[in-house]
């Protein structure tokens, strides 16, 4: 038994010793273990930071990723984190966990983070590791390097790490993506900011400081290139010098409740806002003049005793100098209109307020609280800003502030006054009726008081300016307005007019779809420089549109459309119209029966049409389509030019240099060859179409024979048509292109001074092509546009295409053609004229059978070619201009005339001529083709007994001006009208025109020059 008792208890004792190391194992290897929370953060580490470590307890003093580890510890019997050192990987580890609050590691040490520049981006890029750095108490060194993650210090960094104070910021986190940081706790007392730093990012800074030694802090744009706003709020004893050398730095707020700053900044005029503090801050420049863009300034607690301006910063809207040494307000300030607040509470000012310094400024703020010196009286004109007078003494205040006593906040009033009798408090508005402007009512007036109690208005200035919500269309409406204890009647309506869309329905007509009150009567205006056109207004009206129509057609071009009423207008700016049609290119007629043929655009054929000559022959319709009328006129038409009106849809557009009737059939056309010509002058024969048929070298009606003396010059700079006679020169010499508008004005002139030539002469044959060069930044429309000239000179008589006649060109003649394409018209209402000169006399005359009376430019009746003639010796430099081009392919009349004459100051008795060759319509394609001759001047009287008067040779130098003009363009030519049988053009600076006899002994005759243009019906006065 007792063998069994012994064995039972050595059996016991046995149990209870493993029962006992059991416990003691379990106890040290809980003893070696994170708690589960701690454990989660660490594996939060790995997979943020790619570290390859193990995410179980086996994390802990693991040296297999020597660069980091986590070092762990029994501390007061719990197993902890006491250190960590992370270093990046490359290669992800899995995902953290993004709910996470805080790293738990509540006895860290020593944490730090070392990551060169990422190699690959984080799980969570944008998670700045700072937020989780929480409720440390034992953590003593952070270390965080080159970890982009970090964006800004966030404002309760540090409040929850008693033993980690953030006492200095060496390298003020130097080279990191940092871009704001805001610390607060007024523990730091050195910062290190130089030039040195590179921080790319930030962009604001709010830092609560205590220096207490010292320092210098420079904010450079190199440093610095995002930084717009810093803020140092200081309780330190040191006075620290702050400069600020960047553009983009506008904000600068230096508080302080102690010392102060030495404020510099090296560009003044960038800055637009700061605050300076302190009884020992400084600031340089101290004249705030130079502050061109500052609009916000406060000094508060400072030394200043005087403004520190003697003329206000041009855009400067608030100053404040609270609580410094100001005596007095400068009486010599401008206050500019714009400027709101002025803050000089808490001075030393004495004597009176300088009322006059706000004569030019509305509204505002003005606050001199504090300053028991300050006198004077406050007149009516102040009730317009929020007055604050507290602890002055003001003597008196108007009723505008004593009606709104209780309205706190918004003014003060000298505790010394009380308050008046017979107080004026009404409300009055300066207009019965006040628009509504985008559902927005200003009224003025006076009594509205400081605040609103109601909730459909506003206050914009105290007592004079409110605004009113007020969207309602219709009629004028009385409303009712309550201020404060007041209340006042006016009546609002909605005069808001907003455009949507234009239409032109026609020439005269248009639809406007707009956002306006149908209820007030409005008035439409189309305006074009100083020209305003009434529309006159549909009725009724309709709430979302207006229809109007004007008195006449609206030309093409940019205008104004400018919509009102009595409140108001909207105007839409430089609106293009542009018409297409009507557009004429060429004009085609034939005499039996009177057709009239036209070549354009002229619309859809569903458009009403109608043809008109001279605004009263009415040509009827035959047949239309888009591009050609046909139309035939049932009496004889008088020869010579007629305006032409073509009407679509009501659009009318009239040319006046585009048509020109030819003689009729009736005339014997032959006869009156024979009378005009002495029959050819004896050296030809008149035809029946009454063209004289001259022989060989005969020219000019056969009245002269070329001059084989002559000598032609090449220019090979620019095209000019030039013949040498003794040592005597005439030039033919084109200018420039016109474009000219309906009323002969000029619309846009092409210089023609720059060429590049080739010479294709060969055999006999000069021949000289000129290629204009055109500015195209000058001319930025021309960019298409191609203009050539081409120079022809032989020896040789030739024959000579035109189109689809044939010209014969004389022996020793000159050819000019212009060739012109791509040119962009203005509108359909002009047309090009070139323009060419030439030197003339002021006085010349001829001998003639017709007692020598032949002006110097004559149109002859018919409208047929233009003649050009200088004399010199018994030489006539001689030109012909037709008097027809083609367009598009097509025979059309073609105007020449004397544009003007100006007298030549080196040469006495001599002027500069200007003649024009209008293009006949606005074609894609048109040629002109004049020519020139040389003739001799016989100086002997002439035998008028006979018609055939050739007793003595007649030398006439024939400068023939052969141009094949081809112009590209797309509107229509003017036309003048002619209603007299004869047109003489003269030199204005001409005191006598008419020839005279020149005897064969005259002395003088080798100094006269003769010019004659004349009109001459060929074998051209048909146009068909």
């Amino acid at each position: 038994m007792k063998k069994l008792q012994l064995l039972l208890i050595h059996l016991l004792s046995f149990i209870f010793v493993v029962t006992l190391l059991q416990d003691v194992y379990l106890n040290a290897q809980s003893a070696s273990a994170l708690s589960v929370s701690e454990l989660k953060s660490a594996i939060f580490l790995i997979r943020q930071y790619n570290i390859h470590l193990s995410e179980d307890q086996s994390l802990c003093n693991n040296d297999t990723v020597p660069s980091s580890f986590f070092n762990c510890q029994i501390v007061n019997g719990i197993y902890h984190v006491t250190t960590i050192k992370i270093s990046i990987g490359n290669i992800p580890t899995g995902s953290p966990d993004p709910s996470l609050a805080y790293l738990d590691f509540p006895e860290l040490i020593n944490f730090e983070i070392n990551n060169p520049p990422l190699p690959i981006a984080p799980p969570i890029s944008m998670l700045n590791i700072l937020t989780l750095i929480k409720n440390m108490p034992n953590l003593a060194v952070i270390t965080i390097a080159y970890d982009t993650t970090v964006s800004y210090i966030p404002l309760d960094f540090g409040i929850t790490l008693p033993k980690c104070p953030l006492d200095q910021v060496a390298n003020f986190f130097n080279n990191t993506a940092i871009r704001i940081v805001h610390i607060s706790g007024y523990s730091i007392e050195t910062l290190g900011i130089d030039s040195s730093l590179n921080l790319p990012i930030i962009d604001n800074m709010a830092l609560e400081i205590s220096p207490k030694q010292i320092q210098t802090w420079t904010f450079t744009k190199q440093s610095f290139p995002k930084l717009q706003s810093i803020t140092l709020q200081s309780t330190g004893t040191a006075v620290c010098h702050v400069v600020i050398n960047s553009q983009d730095i506008k904000e600068v707020i230096l508080r302080t409740s102690d010392a102060g700053y030495n404020l510099k900044f090296e560009n003044p005029n960038y800055v637009t806002q700061f605050q300076l503090h302190g009884k020992d801050s400084t600031i340089n420049p101290i004249n705030l003049a130079l502050y061109t863009s500052l609009q916000d300034v406060i000094f508060f607690n400072t030394s200043l005793s005087q403004f520190p301006f003697s003329s206000f910063p041009t855009n400067l809207e608030h100053l404040a100098i609270k609580n410094s040494l100001l005596t007095q307000i400068p009486t010599t300030l401008a206050i500019p209109k714009d400027f709101f607040m002025l803050d000089l509470t808490g001075n030393l000012l004495g004597g009176t307020i300088p009322l006059s310094l706000w004569n030019n400024v509305v509204g505002g703020n003005v606050n001199f609280e504090d300053n028991p010196s300050l006198q004077g009286s406050i007149p009516d004109s102040w009730c317009d800003k929020q007055l604050y007078l507290k602890n002055t003494a003001i003597s008196h205040m108007p009723d505008c502030f004593w009606c709104f006593v209780g309205q706190e906040g918004f003014f003060s009033i000298p505790q010394s006054l009380s308050k008046p009798t017979n107080l004026d408090c009404s409300v009055k508005f300066d207009r019965d009726i006040n628009p509504s402007i985008n559902g927005m009512a200003t009224i003025t007036g006076k009594g509205f008081g400081f605040m609103g109690r109601a909730s459909n208005f506003s206050i914009v200035v105290p007592n004079s300016k409110i605004a009113v919500a007020y969207p309602t269309i219709g009629p004028p409406e009385v409303v009712t307005l309550i201020f404060f204890n007041y209340t006042g009647q006016t009546k609002i309506v909605d005069a808001t007019i907003s455009f949507n869309e234009y239409a032109m329905t026609s020439p005269t007509k248009f639809s406007i779809t707009l956002v306006y009150n149908p209820f007030i009567q409005h008035r439409v205006i189309i305006g074009s420089g100083l020209n305003n056109i009434t529309c006159a207004i549909s009725l009724p009206q309709t709430s979302g549109r207006i229809n109007c129509t004007t008195l006449k057609n609206i030309l093409n071009g940019a205008y104004d459309i400018t919509v009102e009423n009595d409140f108001t207008s909207f105007k839409l700016s430089s609106i293009l119209i542009k018409h297409d049609y009507p557009l004429v290119n060429s004009v085609q007629i034939t005499s039996t029966p009177q057709l009239l043929t036209l070549y354009g655009n002229f619309g859809p054929t569903t458009n009403t049409l109608s043809v008109t000559l001279n605004n009263t022959l009415g040509c009827t319709i035959l047949s239309r389509s888009t591009n050609i009328i046909e139309c035939s006129f049932a009496s004889t038409l008088l020869p010579g030019p007629a305006s032409l009106q073509v009407t679509v849809q009501g659009y009318t557009v009239s040319w006046n240099d585009l048509v020109n009737i030819p003689f009729p059939s009736t005339i014997n056309l032959k006869q009156k060859c024979i009378d005009d010509t002495s029959n050819c002058y004896g050296h030809g024969q008149c035809n029946d179409l009454g063209v004289c048929v001259c022989e060989t070298n005969y020219v000019d009606n056969c009245r002269y024979n070329n001059n084989p003396n002559v000598t032609f010059i090449q220019n090979n700079t620019r095209p000019v048509a030039t013949f040498e006679l003794d040592g005597y020169q005439f030039f033919f010499d084109m200018v420039s292109i016109q474009e000219l508008g309906i009323d002969g004005e000029i619309v846009k002139e092409l210089v023609v001074d720059q060429w590049n030539v080739t010479d294709n002469s060969s055999g006999g044959l000069t021949s000289l092509d000129y290629q204009l060069v055109i500015n195209t930044t000058t001319h930025p429309n021309l960019q298409l546009t191609n203009v050539s000239t081409l120079i022809e000179y032989s020896n040789q008589d030739r024959q000579v295409a035109f189109g689809d006649s044939m010209l014969t060109v004389g022996a020793n003649s000159i050819k000019v053609g212009v060739n012109i394409t791509g040119w962009k018209y203005e509108s359909i209402l002009s047309h090009l004229r070139i323009v060419f000169s030439t030197v003339v006399n002021n006085e010349q005359s001829i001998l003639s059978c017709d007692d020598g009376s032949v002006p110097t430019f004559e149109e002859m009746f018919g409208g047929g070619d233009s003649y050009l003639r200088v004399i010199k010796n018994n030489t006539q430099f001689y030109g012909r201009f037709l008097s027809y081009s083609y367009s598009d392919g097509r025979k059309s009349y073609s105007k020449n005339e004397l544009i003007s004459t100006t007298p030549i100051p080196t040469l006495p008795h001599s002027s500069l001529a200007l003649i024009g060759v209008h293009v006949g319509g606005q074609c894609s394609s048109c040629l002109l083709d004049p020519d020139f001759s040389a003739l001799v001047v016989n100086n002997e009287q002439p035998d008028c007994s006979t018609s055939s008067s050739s007793n003595t040779w007649k030398i006439i130098v024939g400068v023939v001006v052969g141009g094949a003009v081809l112009i590209a363009f797309s509107i229509a030519a003017i036309v003048y009208v002619r209603d007299n049988n004869r047109l003489r053009l003269r030199f204005k600076g001409a005191k006598s025109i008419i020839m005279k006899k020149l005897g064969g002994n005259n002395k003088n005759t080798s100094q006269q020059f003769t010019i004659e243009i004349w009109f001459d019906d060929d074998d051209d006065s048909s146009l068909s």
